[in-house]
């Protein structure tokens, strides 16, 4: 579902009831879970506080539809590196790592912004086609 895709294969629209619906906590647990992510990490990527965080895990709250946009393009750029790097211990090593093409930043710190996710996805697609990254 988070693979790029054509808007035509219903997968688009499938993301975008998603996001309008709200992500889940039991959505971001996976994901969390899944790249090893601390709640630090975590509070960066939604851009909340500890207390907002903590509120809507014990009420079980979905993301607001800005935090979950967010999230999914967060996800989709870690989903195309696991497609790129084929094991998520290898893109939870890299994540975390601080990289030269990203000016010494670790791409995790650059998930929480739209322009950080981009530049990430450009460096994992330079690195999916042999360029030096």
């Amino acid at each position: 579902l988070l693979k790029p895709t054509a808007t035509d294969d219903g997968r688009a629209f499938k993301l975008l009831a998603l996001e309008r619906a709200g992500i889940t906590q039991a959505q971001v647990a996976s994901l969390q879970k899944r790249y090893a992510l601390t709640d630090q990490d975590l509070l960066s990527l939604l851009s909340i506080n500890t207390r907002t965080l903590q509120r809507r895990r014990s009420a079980k709250q979905r993301l607001t539809m800005s935090e979950g946009s967010s999230f999914l393009e967060a996800a989709r750029v870690l989903a195309f590196a696991t497609s790129v790097f084929e094991e998520d211990e290898k893109v939870i090593r890299w994540i975390k790592r601080p990289n030269r093409a990203l000016n010494n930043e670790t791409p995790l710190a650059l998930l929480s912004t739209s322009t950080g996710r981009g530049l990430v996805h450009d460096v994992i697609g330079r690195i999916a086609h042999g360029v030096f990254a």
